[in-house]
C-alpha cells in the first residue's frame, strides 16, 4: 500500500498543478515541499491505521477529500479568474459564483478542453473511501480498473513536463498555505465597490477614493 499510495497521490498533485498552471510549464513540475506533503499524509495515515481507532482514519480521511476538492477549485478558478484559494478563503459565496459563472464562455471551453479534469474530485473521493470501508483486494480492484486507467487518461491529457521534481518554486501545498499577494502598481485606483479587498494588503498605498466609476 505505501509505494502505491504514494504514487497515486503524487499523481493526483501533478494533476492539479498541470491544470492550474496550464501556461507557465516551469511551475507544473512537483517540488520537494509536495513530496514531503505526500510523505506526511502517508505516514498519518499508516500511523492512524494501525494505533488508533477507526474514527480517527476516518476524520483524516474525510479532511483528505475536502483538501482536494479544495485545489481542484482552486485551480479551476485560477484557469478562470487568476483567483487563488487558500487557508483563509476567498469572500464569495460559492452557490452564487458558481451561477456566475458556468454560462461564460471561458468556462465552456475550460471545460470542453479539460473533460478528465473535472471528474478529478470524483477519483479522489473513491480512493480515499475504498482506503476506509474496502478490503485490500477490493481496493487493489478499485486501483487497477478505476484509479489506475484514469491517471493513465491524465497523462495522455496532460503529458508529463520535465523537470518532474523542481529544485526551487513553491509547492502546491505552500500556495495553499500562504497567500500571494499582486504586485499593484503606484497609482493604481480600484473602483469602490472593489476597495475593501485591498486593505488587508496595501491600505496606505491604495487610494480610498477612485476616479473609475
Amino acid at each position: 500500500m505505501s509505494i502505491e499510495f504514494c504514487i497515486i497521490h503524487l499523481l493526483f498533485l501533478r494533476i492539479v498543478r498541470t491544470v492550474k498552471y496550464n501556461d507557465v510549464s516551469v511551475k507544473q513540475s512537483l517540488t520537494r515541499i509536495d513530496l514531503y506533503f505526500i510523505l506526511l499524509l502517508f505516514l498519518l495515515v499508516h500511523m492512524v491505521t494501525q494505533y488508533t481507532f477507526r474514527i480517527f482514519l476516518f476524520g483524516l480521511i474525510l479532511l483528505n477529500i475536502i483538501m482536494y476538492f479544495y485545489f481542484w477549485l482552486d485551480a479551476f478558478l485560477y484557469r478562470l479568474f487568476t483567483v487563488e484559494l487558500g487557508v483563509g478563503g476567498i469572500d464569495v459565496v460559492f452557490s452564487n459564483l458558481w451561477h456566475e459563472i458556468v454560462y461564460m464562455e471561458r468556462t465552456i471551453l475550460f471545460l470542453k478542453t479539460n473533460r478528465t479534469f473535472i471528474i478529478f474530485p470524483l477519483l479522489v473521493f473513491l480512493y480515499n473511501l475504498s482506503l476506509l470501508i474496502l478490503n485490500s483486494f477490493d481496493q487493489i480492484l478499485l486501483t487497477v480498473f478505476i484509479i489506475i486507467p484514469y491517471l493513465l487518461c491524465t497523462i495522455i491529457a496532460y503529458p508529463i513536463k520535465f523537470p518532474i521534481i523542481a529544485e526551487n518554486g513553491r509547492g502546491l501545498i505552500e500556495d495553499f498555505l500562504y497567500s500571494r499577494y499582486p504586485n499593484i502598481p503606484n497609482g493604481f485606483c480600484p473602483r469602490n465597490e472593489h476597495y475593501h479587498l485591498f486593505d488587508a494588503y496595501n491600505d496606505d498605498k491604495i487610494p480610498s477614493k477612485s476616479p473609475i466609476v
